[in-house]
């Protein structure tokens, strides 16, 4: 059986434990081995379907009446008899037979038959022997039977080896879980202590994984190589991480012994039972090794003689064995004599793995499966469906810790003046850039030194690659920009003919939405990217694979397009037009209230100002006949905003002409301020002109709503319908 873990790895675990100036601000309580003995004891199992009732006692026999008087009398056999009868039994058999009756289930579940026990179980081909300290009975239930060892479900095929449990899905979704949520309020020495106490789920799953320190390749009779799968140095209990799944009663009961700590006498006093503990815990991980691997092999009974697959897994049974035995998943070297010329050490006992592979094939060749291939089947299509979980959120784990060093070296601590930081992704998809510092099994926290290395060689090199695919991206978002476009005058506007894609995101056109933002907010190249990183750290920018969780917006693509035509100014850059709107040479001379001053404007508002004028025109366009209404000739509608006539561009800066905007007289204000006085909380102004030329009269068109200003309404009446204000032209509607 497999000795202990180096003592220097379980020394380092505990010297903080032992440690009073370390950890000074802990309290410190008194405990005795006594609490821990109990803490290390095996726990029963948490029933979730009757929570409140011990295990199996609703499934006890009670109150039998006279004619089931058989089930309470020994059979006329002596006790001998029965014991010989069953050392011949299948273990799943005898299993059958002590629940025959309470008389049969006391005399085959009492000490004087392990006999038998050890008999039956022996009568299974290559089936590993029972552990010394677990039941010969509990050990048949687990390899061979069905039912839980919670609830009594006859349907437990979710079992693991490594815990020793058989449970139903709801049960084991109750008693096994990883160590996250216990762990949460407890240091780290606290952690690593506990974690070198408890078994964890099997950790040679089926994936042929990189090695950590100890992989073993050989090859049998057959035309390709076989890797043992998983670097069987995982069995060590060091190795446990707190994503493994653990048995919760376990683990709940050793935490609540190791905290509040203990003080360092206690903890002197219980070193020699920890030091047991932590051998007894790589036993049972190297011994669940050896059922899995036998689980497989009697999964892939050979149909006939030429089937390998079988035989490649009894030499996985065999290797595994020696390995153990020799302590290699320590890190015990093998001999040196097994040493190949390339210094691998392929053979470990070349003869002696061959006899017990010989001697496996008699078995595989000339005795039926020990035990039902559906169930087999089941159980291992239910553990790699825990592995891949499992597997996930370790990959999930360790993505987190990338995000939080990538959090603290690039977008806090990173010298910003070396870097043009508007173009760096967010915290959740830069984190991912250095994905590949994830092992294969993703069980090696990425450590601060690791990524600041890892940081200083290719910083550059992957936020270059992040940009050329991002801005590739947005590129593909933007339409053919050679396909000539109509004005909704008739005329051929202005379009990028042959134009180089390599400059598209610099053209006037190029501004995007984010989609995962309700509000109305559009951006260039890089300010989108800056908007993603500032509203989104935890998210994704790519929806999917090379599709950006951006959008094009083209409804101001085609403004921007008539802007730029009627100012001249089709080869200015969008970075361009940003400068001129802000400096006062770009602006709208519509003088409306609503438009910010030209310091808080850019090049996206301004045409998003263009924009929403123009669908209030589109919207009055659409009605029918304005002229055949009873009162036609007051029902003005004028478009302010063509921009031939609104929009002014001039060489040089010209604030004064940028800013100015319309204001009410402080009569007219005084007089619109008593008026919107009538106007409710829940009620908003809208103009009943407007509504009038609507080709639908659906006040819950929020375009003919007005902002509740002297100044907004004073605008709206002189620009779109050249008159003053009356008060007959605003009327409230409840929303």
């Amino acid at each position: 059986m497999a000795g202990a873990p180096k003592p220097d790895e379980v020394n380092s675990r505990f010297h903080c434990l032992e440690s009073n100036q370390i950890i000074l601000c802990v309290r410190r309580v008194e405990k005795d081995t006594e609490a821990l003995s109990q803490a290390l004891l095996p726990k029963p199992p948490i029933n979730p379907k009757h929570p409140t009732l011990p295990m199996d006692t609703h499934l006890r026999q009670r109150n039998i009446q006279e004619y089931f008087s058989w089930k309470r009398s020994i059979p006329g056999l002596p006790v001998e008899i029965i014991s010989e009868i069953a050392s011949h039994m299948h273990p799943l058999d005898l299993l059958s037979y002590s629940r025959t009756s309470k008389a049969y289930r006391k005399i085959l579940l009492s000490r004087g038959s392990r006999v038998a026990w050890n008999a039956s179980l022996a009568t299974v081909p290559d089936l590993p022997p029972c552990p010394p300290d677990m039941s010969q009975p509990k050990y048949a239930a687990l390899i061979f039977d069905c039912h839980c060892f919670a609830c009594g479900a006859d349907d437990a095929n979710a079992v693991d080896y490594a815990l020793r449990v058989r449970f139903c899905d709801e049960c084991f979704s109750a008693n096994v879980s990883d160590a996250t949520e216990v762990f949460r309020e407890l240091p780290r020495y606290v952690r690593d202590a506990v974690l070198l106490l408890l078994p964890t789920t099997n950790t040679l799953g089926n994936e042929i994984c990189e090695a950590l320190n100890t992989t073993f390749i050989f090859r049998p009779d057959t035309d390709f190589d076989r890797v043992i799968p998983g670097p069987i140095s995982l069995l060590n209990a060091v190795a446990h991480i707190d994503q493994d799944l653990f048995y919760i009663p376990e683990l709940r009961a050793i935490v609540e012994w190791f905290w509040p700590l203990p003080t360092a006498e206690s903890f002197v006093r219980a070193k020699k039972l920890l030091r047991q503990r932590v051998e007894y815990v790589t036993q049972r991980q190297t011994h669940a090794a050896l059922l899995l691997a036998w689980n497989r092999i009697i999964g892939n009974m050979p149909l006939d003689a030429s089937d390998p697959l079988p035989y490649i897994y009894a030499y996985e049974l065999a290797q595994l064995s020696i390995s153990f035995e020799e302590n290699r998943h320590l890190g015990v070297p093998p001999p040196a004599d097994n040493a190949d010329d390339d210094g691998s050490y392929d053979d470990v006992d070349q003869c002696e793995l061959d006899a017990r592979v010989d001697a496996m094939k008699v078995h595989l060749c000339s005795s039926l499966p020990p035990k039902n291939p559906w169930q087999v089947a089941e159980e291992e299509r239910l553990r790699e469906r825990r592995e891949a979980v499992a597997r996930h959120k370790r990959i999930e784990t360790r993505k987190g810790e990338l995000e939080m060093w990538y959090q603290i070296f690039v977008c806090l601590l990173l010298d910003r003046s070396a870097y043009d930081y508007s173009t760096f992704p967010n915290v959740y998809d830069g984190a991912r850039l250095w994905d590949y510092l994830i092992d294969s099994q993703a069980r090696t926290p990425i450590a601060s030194c690791t990524f600041l290395d890892a940081l200083g060689e290719d910083l550059d090199a992957k936020i270059d690659s992040y940009v050329y695919k991002v801005e590739d991206a947005l590129k593909a978002l933007i339409v053919d920009p050679g396909i000539p476009r109509i004005g909704r005058d008739g005329r051929q506007i202005y379009w990028y003919q042959n134009s180089n894609k390599s400059v598209l995101l610099e053209r006037p056109i190029a501004m995007f939405t984010c989609d995962k933002c309700d509000k109305d907010a559009e951006f260039p190249w890089p300010d989108i990217n800056v908007h993603w990183c500032t509203a989104h750290p935890h998210d994704s920018i790519w929806a999917r694979n090379n599709v950006l969780n951006l959008s094009w917006w083209r409804d101001g693509a085609r403004t921007a397009e008539e802007i730029v035509y009627a100012t001249g100014l089709e080869a200015m850059a969008i970075l361009s037009l940003d400068l001129a709107v802000k400096t006062g040479r770009l602006y709208c001379s519509c003088g409306d209230p609503s438009l910010e001053q030209p310091e808080k404007l850019n090049w996206a508002k301004l045409v998003r100002h263009v924009l929403e004028h123009d669908r209030m025109n589109d919207r009055i366009a659409s009605a029918d006949n304005v002229a055949s209404k009873s009162d036609a000739s007051s029902l003005v509608w004028i478009n302010d905003h063509v921009p031939e006539a609104c929009m002014k561009y001039s060489p040089n800066p010209n604030m004064e002409a940028a800013s100015k905007r319309v204001r009410a007289e402080p009569d007219m204000a005084s007089r619109i301020t008593k008026w919107l006085d009538h106007c409710h909380g829940s009620s908003v102004p809208q103009c009943s002109i407007c509504y009038a030329l609507s080709p639908r009269k659906n006040k819950k068109d929020t375009w003919a709503h007005l902002s509740a200003t002297p100044d907004a309404i004073v605008y709206h009446m002189q620009a779109k319908h050249g008159k003053t204000f009356e008060e007959s032209d605003v009327q409230f509607y409840r929303v």
